[in-house]
């Protein structure tokens, strides 16, 4: 129980709220971002047969490229989506 005069023991309360909640933030924002990273990194660890399985073209470079180039499109379009939809 708060023993100080009540305006003290309200910002004390906010406070402890505000904290709460800015923990619950920078948690669930981990949580998200470690899920992207795990997404890139399994795609890029698949990148190979990904390419073999999508573009199957007779050069296997050609197919691993043109993988790599849809890995490259979905990084770079991660930040303008972040834009579009978090507006």
């Amino acid at each position: 129980m708060c023993t100080t005069p009540p305006a003290t023991c309200g910002e004390r309360v906010a406070n402890a709220s505000n904290r709460r909640e800015l923990l619950r933030i920078v948690v669930a924002t981990s949580l998200v971002n470690g899920l992207e990273i795990f997404d890139f990194t399994v795609f890029g660890f698949f990148a190979a047969v990904i390419g073999d399985r999508f573009f199957p073209v007779t050069n296997p470079m050609m197919s691993l490229l043109l993988a790599v180039g849809t890995f490259g499109v979905g990084f770079f379009m991660r930040p303008l989506g972040a834009t579009m939809i978090g507006a």
